[in-house]
């Protein structure tokens, strides 16, 4: 009964303390639960910015895409436009080197060429900006095109001039033959060039070009904020002293780079020249083609110069630092073609220099027009003077020239008297079948005997009209132009008896040949 009595007094306390216990575990549970919600949520927060990162990521992978797809176009337009004007060699040393673009240079020895047209200067002045753009940019892209297949660094576009290096940044040991060889294939091409030209009605142009070898300080020269990959030194002058020597169509080297490029090369007689800034007389080369993998040959043709009837009297003036002199020679024109002629001067003037030519006409009447030239080294073959190779010729004077050349074909008789404006008229308007001279130097002899008083008179009798239609009149110089038209008509009247006679003995050998 006893143990009965304290079992059932102990309940309540065992379970107070089992109550107790659980309270304290369902506690802990409602904290665990409370817990995990807050995890819960802080889960759902990091997803929800995992998310939003992984979109802005997915962003960012974009935009790097777009900005490496512009990074690679950029790369390409520097490319291609460094491209432009120099070679693949030169862009990759300039983009693929952290140190290509300091600036610096080093001495090397290489092989310069430069390339000039003929008379450019004086031609433009004679065209609208636009043709002379498009004749620039034909020629220039076409000579780049020719430049950049021979591995040659273009360093610079001066005008219509172009300088090329052979030799750097990277150096072969065929830089001068290269060199040569290219010149060769540029003026070839200068063909194509100038049938372009044609087809647009664009004039025809002539290039010169120079080729030196020697050592030059070379890389990138300039400031920070502005730099080119170029040449500095002497040679550099030196080349474009050889390149002045040139005319039209020609290619001139130096004795350097004759040695260098040996055997393969094919030249003309040697020139001596006294160049600007050099003691000694410097001998040059005329190129006529090369050898080796490349065969190239220069097209060469000379233009027969046609003689004069009568010699047009000239002045000239020697170039010099590419301005006219003060001192003026005179001089005659006795044979004249489409790119040159002979001059009769008792004046002597240094094979190879510039002049510029004023002519006249029959009367003594300056021709309109400029006209520059090149003394040639060599000297003709009858009486003092000089061959000139025309350098630039303005439309007025190339009119001129033409009809001078016409006057003097075979097929044409007489001594062309040209007026003030410089159209040139036959004297007697006709041709005449010389067939049964042997010569044709006796024909033109004899044209230039039997009718140079005829150009006498006509002379005479412009110039008395060109003075009587001044505003005052001179009575005693009238008086004398009379008497000088009366003179000149009495030997007018001997020459014809002259051709009478010619004719009729001409006519009486030919009834004899045709009797025979």
């Amino acid at each position: 009964m006893t143990d009965t009595l304290i079992l059932s007094e102990q309940l309540p306390t065992v379970r107070n303390t089992e109550i107790a216990a659980l309270r304290s575990v369902v506690q802990d549970l409602v904290a665990e639960n409370q817990r995990l919600r807050e995890h819960m949520t802080s889960m759902t927060t990091a997803n929800a910015a995992a998310a939003a990162l992984m979109g802005e990521l997915r962003e960012a992978q974009a935009l790097l895409q777009r900005q490496n797809a512009q990074l690679e176009l950029h790369n390409r337009f520097i490319r291609h436009t460094f491209g432009r004007y120099l070679n693949n060699d030169v862009v990759a040393r300039l983009l693929d080197s952290p140190t290509g673009l300091a600036l610096g240079g080093e001495r090397r020895k290489v092989t310069l060429l430069m390339s000039d047209l003929r008379g450019f200067t004086t031609l433009s002045e004679h065209l609208r900006p636009e043709e002379v753009v498009t004749i620039l940019n034909r020629h220039l892209g076409t000579m780049a095109d020719i430049i950049l297949r021979y591995h040659g660094t273009i360093d610079e576009f001066i005008g219509d001039a172009i300088l090329v290096i052979f030799g750097a940044p990277v150096q072969r040991d065929d830089d001068a033959h290269r060199a040569v060889a290219c010149a060769v294939e540029m003026q070839r091409a200068m063909g194509v060039v100038n049938a372009h030209n044609r087809r647009e009605g664009l004039p025809e142009v002539e290039m010169g070009i120079g080729i030196h070898t020697g050592e030059v300080v070379v890389g990138n020269i300039g400031s920070d904020k502005r730099a080119k990959y170029g040449v500095v030194g002497r040679h550099v002058n030196l080349t474009s002293r050889i390149e002045s020597c040139t005319v039209g169509s020609q290619i001139l080297v130096s004795e350097a780079t004759r040695r260098e490029v040996g055997s393969l090369i094919t030249i003309a007689e040697p020139i001596q020249v006294m160049a600007k800034g050099i003691e000694t007389p410097m001998t040059l080369y005329d190129v006529r083609g090369v050898g080796g993998s490349d065969n190239l040959t220069l097209p060469y043709t000379e233009e027969p110069l046609l003689s004069l009837p009568m010699a047009l009297p000239l002045w000239y003036t020697v170039i010099e630092d590419k301005r006219p002199g003060a001192v003026t020679l005179d001089g005659s024109l006795v044979k004249v073609a489409h790119k040159g002629g002979e001059i009769r001067s008792e004046h002597t003037v240094v094979p190879l220099s510039d002049i510029k030519l004023q002519l006249t006409d029959g009367n003594g009447h300056p021709v309109p027009g400029s006209l520059y030239g090149k003394v040639l080294p060599y000297s003709p073959q009858h009486g003092p003077g000089f061959p000139v190779r025309f350098t630039a010729i303005a439309p007025e004077a190339m009119s001129f020239l033409q009809g001078l050349i016409a006057s003097c074909r075979p097929n044409s008789i007489g001594c062309p008297v040209v007026d003030h404006a410089g159209a040139v008229v036959q004297c007697l308007g006709t041709t005449m079948d010389l067939t049964a001279c042997k010569q044709a130097e006796e024909k033109r002899q004899r044209a230039h005997e039997i009718y140079q008083p005829l150009a006498a008179v006509a002379l005479t009798a412009n110039a008395c009209l060109r003075w009587l239609s001044g505003v005052a009149p001179n009575l005693h110089a009238l008086r004398q132009a009379v008497q000088r038209i009366i003179q000149d008509a009495q030997r007018t009247s001997e020459v014809i008896g002259r051709i009478r006679a010619m004719t009729k003995h001409r006519r009486a050998g030919t009834a004899a040949i045709s009797t025979k």
